[in-house]
């Protein structure tokens, strides 16, 4: 019983702490950058679904998920995206992209093998309930913060893009693809949407 109180008036305490924080500049604008780039993504004319959020299940685990920032569903294949709002120099590490600042302090972390195993679990998922074993997903990093500076390797990656070059990543991505049929496209939507997600409750100072 008095374990019982003690968890809810640490709740208590944290709820009330939540409401009254404010979200933190560089966390606004990391969500604003989602938004931004979803919406980018919509507006590809290939572009048939897109969701936000999306937490991809892994197959071999009963419990354990990632979570993906943009799901893209398009008449050819899959694409995952995930947003970086780095500012500033952006460079190539051992194949991974990196903000520069963050590999001079020790503090990187992977982003192209995580955002990559977090595919092949939505991959196994998709080719698993279409049937089709060459259904193609793809992960896209998209670099976000209008002052970041790619390295010329960066700007090489296949998987790596700026803002302004979305639909030419997705272009290039699908291309030589064939169409998927219409039945399969509902199917990976329907999976899709059958995915957890967070959601979102917003507090009086900001916070969510």
């Amino acid at each position: 019983m008095l374990n019982r109180i003690i968890k809810r008036w640490n709740w208590y305490r944290n709820t009330v702490a939540a409401r009254n924080s404010e979200l933190g500049l560089r966390e606004v604008k990391a969500f604003d950058a989602e938004d931004r780039i979803t919406k980018l993504a919509e507006s590809h004319p290939d572009v048939l679904h897109v969701f936000q959020g999306i937490r991809i299940l892994d197959p071999d685990r009963r419990q354990g998920a990632g979570e993906v920032d943009t799901l893209v569903v398009t008449r050819f294949g899959v694409i995952a995206i995930e947003t970086k709002n780095w500012g500033w120099d952006i460079v190539a590490v051992n194949g991974d992209v990196a903000q520069k600042k963050l590999v001079d302090g020790g503090k990187n972390k992977p982003v192209i093998p995580v955002i990559e195993k977090k595919v092949k679990h939505l991959s196994r998922w998709l080719r698993s309930l279409t049937n089709n074993s060459e259904l193609d997903v793809f992960p896209l990093i998209v670099l976000a913060h209008p002052k970041c500076t790619p390295s010329e390797t960066v700007l090489k990656m296949r998987h790596v893009t700026k803002v302004d070059e979305i639909h030419q990543s997705i272009n290039r991505l699908v291309a030589g693809l064939g169409q998927l049929p219409v039945k399969q496209i509902d199917q990976i939507t329907q999976t899709i949407e059958t995915f957890g997600t967070f959601d979102k409750v917003t507090y009086d100072g900001g916070n969510f």
